[in-house]
This record gives structure tokens, sequence and C-alpha cells, in this order.
């Protein structure tokens, strides 16, 4: 039923393509990386190629990651938290769980669009208070913590990722 199967040419023939600038060849080669298919297993090499095919807006490997959950196992994961962090897209606990803020970097990152630095709660330290803080203080303090903001992201009717803001989805 046809030409056998050599996912080692198919790497290197990926690898070719991807590096001319091929969407779709980086994102096959980041699954034959995410496998362990005629290359050795990387799941850091599967992040960077997959990451990279979504920065080029290569839907498929943008629904892989966001939309279904077959690409899910822990380290790569990591690997994917720790390139967005590295990127400045996530701000989050890089913990190997994909999560909301996870899916928003990758979204965010697919359209280029980098979270502020007050979207991070990570970064946020609640205030403390001890059993002598008089009433004005704790008032003082609530006060001054900052407003909670989501990094938010909704599918425009053109097909493409953006914002909640509609300004940016274009025509």
């Amino acid at each position: 039923d046809g030409v056998a199967q050599d996912a080692t040419r198919a790497a290197t023939w990926y690898r070719r393509a991807a590096q001319q600038g091929h969407a779709e060849a980086n994102y096959r080669l980041g699954l034959l990386y995410y496998h362990g298919s005629g290359v050795g297993q990387s799941w850091t090499e599967a992040a960077v190629q997959i990451l990279e095919a979504i920065k080029s807006s290569y839907r498929p490997a943008l629904d892989a990651l966001v939309g279904t959950s077959a690409l899910r196992h822990t380290e790569f994961v990591r690997s994917v938290q720790t390139r967005l962090r590295t990127l400045g897209y996530l701000n989050g606990r890089i913990d190997g769980r994909w999560g909301s803020q996870t899916s928003s970097a990758v979204i965010a990152y697919s359209i280029g669009i980098r979270p502020k630095a007050s979207d991070n709660r990570a970064a946020r330290k609640k205030p403390t208070t001890s059993k002598n803080t008089t009433a004005r203080t704790t008032k003082r303090t609530e006060a001054a913590k900052p407003k909670k903001r989501k990094f938010q992201f909704v599918g425009c009717t053109n097909g493409s990722w953006a914002s909640a803001n509609p300004e940016i989805c274009g025509p």
C-alpha cells in the first residue's frame, strides 16, 4: 500500500523545509520529536517546533495545543510553558499542567501580543496584616490591591484569534 514510512528520512526533510520557513514542516517535525519517531525524543525541541508553526499561523498546530488534549504530556507542557515564559508570553507558573493561563499564552504568542506585567497573578503578593493592625491600615491596604484583570482571547469572525478587543480582529 504505497511507500514504506521512514521517520528518520521524514525528519530530515521536515527539518530542511522548516529551515526554509514552512510552518507545516515545523509542526510535523515537532510531532516527530514529541513521539520520538525518527529522532530522539525531545520535549524541548517538540515545543520549539510546534510553537514556531503556531507563530507562522499554522492553524492545525494551534488547534493541537489549545483545542484538543492530545499533546498534554507533563514534560512537554512544562517545555511549552518554559519557552513561552522565556519569550515573555507566560507570567504564570511552570508546573507542567495545561490550564487557562497556558492556553491564553499560546494564543497570545500566535498573534504576537504579550501580556502586561499587571496580568501576572503569581507575581502579585497579598498584603500581610498582623493582629495589631488598626482598621484604618486594613482599609488602606485593601484599597491598594490591584484590580484583577484577565487576559482573554476570542475567536474573530475571520477565523483568527484576537484579544477581547474587536478592533484587533480586522476585516
